[in-house]
């Protein structure tokens, strides 16, 4: 997966057909730095922007950032009329969830009983979409930030790394499934010598004939766990 991203500079948006190599200009002194991690044996890759202004003068507005804007290509079938029920194959994105509304998850009543349940969000006919966020600066409240995004079998496993709100848009398109996320809300500017990072993404492509879920723990263990990241 080649990443991508998109944000607002002062009003015009800019995407990484903008970089030059892995930095992104906006205006002199002003930078946008695209740092990637390929795991080639699990045919993944991670990303994380880091905006900095290293001029004189304070940078102009950033807003509406997309960490994520990506087109995932999927096999996508036809859609058949208005009404039908979807079934396994169709555009589907894949979620669990976190803790229900904010709720205390040490209650023992229906609605903490249904955390960490897995559901499927169908999607149909292209131009469909589904937002997915968090609520009230806690990452996983109401929604786990990891995706299954999938269509005919195949598909990809993603995620969002941020410890406060965010927020994960998927469109179906006639080739794939766009995938847009970052934080819930932006709109900053940065002083002279202030540095920043938004967002990381993981986004992981499996087979019809893997075994996805099995393959993301291994990469999970091997490369993000406490033991992979000790000294």
């Amino acid at each position: 997966m080649k990443p991508n991203f998109s944000f607002l500079y002062n009003g015009t948006r800019m995407t990484a057909a903008d970089m030059n190599g892995t930095v992104c200009t906006p205006e002199e002194g002003v930078t946008v730095t695209l740092m990637p991690t390929v795991y080639e044996e699990y045919n993944a890759t991670e990303w994380v922007l880091w905006f900095e202004n290293t001029s004189d003068k304070n940078s102009g507005v950033f807003s509406d950032i997309f960490d994520c804007d990506c087109l995932l290509p999927l096999p996508i079938p036809p859609f058949k009329r208005p009404g039908y029920m979807p079934k396994e194959g169709a555009p589907c994105i894949v979620t669990m969830n976190g803790c229900i509304d904010g709720a205390l998850y040490w209650e023992n009543d229906i609605k903490s009983a249904t955390e960490f349940n897995i559901y499927p969000e169908y999607l149909g006919r292209a131009g469909m979409q589904k937002t997915f966020s968090s609520l009230e600066g806690r990452s996983s409240d109401s929604t786990v930030p990891f995706f299954d995004v999938t269509a005919s079998g195949e598909g990809y496993i993603t995620a969002i790394g941020w410890s406060g709100d965010w927020r994960a848009t998927f469109t179906v398109k006639d080739d794939g499934i766009l995938m847009q996320s970052g934080l819930k809300e932006t709109g900053f500017y940065l002083k002279p010598g202030e540095k920043l990072r938004t967002t990381s993404v993981l986004v992981m492509h499996y087979n019809k004939d893997e075994e996805k879920h099995n393959k993301f723990r291994r990469l999970m263990k091997e490369h993000f766990s406490h033991k992979a990241c000790a000294p």
